[in-house]
């Protein structure tokens, strides 16, 4: 079952605020056409509602541009200034508060859904053993007490031997090239 993409949980709020603003700029005009309303308040409903519906009208062009952007960078513009209109919306009323809420919640998550690392999508399990991912042996050294004869083997059998970085092999100290693969001392895979 493939994934829903992400910004769809973005677009459903921000078009259910979307629409509670633009709701509540048709009711600030029903507010303002009612005539029993006085003059100063006609004239202020009029004016609030038509900024709502300009921020809704906002609202709807900034929510098409984020579901289009391919862009990282360009999704977080268009998601804060989702939010950015979300919170102007609240001085005219702010869709019954409900759809302020709405879009200043969806702009965050759009952020913050830009922003995640691709480390948390599904993957695909890994088909290597556990015995695979651990790192490769390492040479142990024994601690000596210090009474101990300094050495037991003859000298040219106590120094400390080389591993090709090519083939792995055990080199002697005195020998320049390996002794398996004929790399010079040094080389690199």
């Amino acid at each position: 079952m493939a994934a829903a993409d992400p910004r769809t949980e973005v677009l459903v709020l921000g078009a259910l605020g979307t629409v509670l603003i633009a709701t509540n700029a048709i009711v600030l005009f029903a507010l303002g056409s009612a005539p029993f309303a006085p003059a100063v308040v006609s004239n202020v409903a009029y004016l609030a509602g038509g900024i709502a519906l300009l921020i809704a009208l906002a609202l709807g062009v900034l929510l098409y541009l984020y579901s289009d952007a391919a862009d990282t960078n360009a999704q977080v513009t268009y998601s804060t200034l989702i939010v950015i209109a979300g919170g102007l919306a609240l001085f005219v009323g702010g869709g019954f508060n409900v759809g302020t809420l709405f879009t200043v919640v969806a702009g965050v998550l759009g952020i913050v859904l830009a922003r995640l690392p691709d480390s948390l999508e599904e993957k695909e399990p890994s088909t290597k053993s556990p015995a695979d991912l651990r790192p490769p042996p390492t040479e142990a050294r024994v601690p000596r007490p210090s009474n101990a004869p300094t050495s037991s083997v003859p000298p040219s059998m106590s120094s400390v031997v080389w591993f090709c970085m090519r083939c792995g092999a055990t080199n002697r100290p005195e020998d320049s090239n390996c002794i398996g693969c004929g790399a010079a001392r040094g080389t690199k895979a």
